[in-house]
């Protein structure tokens, strides 16, 4: 095995005391591409139960980006002071506020920027920084955008039904659907003052399947912006915001239950 795996005996048997899954490995080689150094006891210690997903779409931009053992710090301490709000909820917001300073110039050098208070108030102001700035050349976007967008809705319309057919549900007063075009994400965005409609990855990956992104609605206001979801490919539930980033209400979370339940 230690041919193979290309380790000592000690760190083999580290990985089987966590579990010994193939998923852990494929994390541990990812995260090694970026974090030289890191050793398995820091792995099983750090992230032992957190998805490859997580570990590849969430906290890899982050730690090109932020030392990794700072990083993990300030995620735990931000998720811990946020009611309703778990560590998955902390690293995607840490990302997307990461990414966003990087699209507006935000010295990142600096530890106030690098590592903010409050997480939720700085992604709060790099996001309507950038919505205004979305607002402003909407009618000045070059060609190449409009068919860009065009395509994608083309593609996120092509999925709708069979969306709606596979992941439709709806429970006691709650509705959930997929997005159904490009507008529809950035309006979902604009109304409960999130990211899904600014930041271009949610509409990609929606477009090509890779993960898409579902309204919840209530039955009584089925137009009205009330949470908005992220769903994987294989079904899991990455995310679920409210106004303001909010994180899901005890109503919103026993929907959720009954969703996965059926689904």
């Amino acid at each position: 095995p230690e041919k193979v795996l290309k380790m000592g005996r000690q760190d083999i048997k580290i990985f089987r005391d966590i579990g010994g899954k193939w998923e852990q490995l494929a994390a541990y080689r990812l995260l090694r591409t970026t974090i030289r150094d890191i050793t398995v006891k820091e792995y099983a210690e750090h992230f032992a139960n957190i998805s490859l997903w997580i570990v590849t779409t969430n906290l890899m931009p982050i730690f090109e980006v932020a030392p990794w053992k700072k990083a993990m710090e300030y995620i735990k301490k931000q998720a811990d002071g946020r009611r309703n709000q778990s560590t998955i909820y902390a690293n995607s917001d840490y990302r997307d506020y990461l990414k966003q300073c990087q699209d507006l110039g935000i010295d990142l050098s600096l530890n106030c920027n690098l590592f903010p208070r409050s997480l939720k108030k700085a992604h709060e102001r790099t996001n309507a920084i950038i919505q205004a700035q979305h607002d402003a050349i909407q009618n000045a976007r070059s060609e190449a955008d409009r068919l860009s967008d065009i395509e994608l809705s083309k593609k996120i319309k092509a999925r709708y039904d069979k969306l709606c057919e596979s992941w439709g549900f709806e429970h006691n007063g709650l509705f959930i659907r997929p997005a159904k075009s490009v507008n529809e994400l950035v309006q979902e965005g604009k109304s409960l003052s999130h990211c899904v409609g600014s930041f271009k990855q949610y509409r990609t990956n929606h477009a090509a399947g890779l993960a898409y992104i579902f309204f919840i609605r209530e039955s009584k206001a089925p137009k009205t912006p009330y949470y908005t979801i992220e769903i994987t490919k294989a079904g899991s539930v990455m995310q679920v915001r409210g106004k303001n980033n909010a994180g899901a209400t005890a109503e919103v979370n026993a929907f959720l239950e009954e969703f996965k339940a059926v689904k």
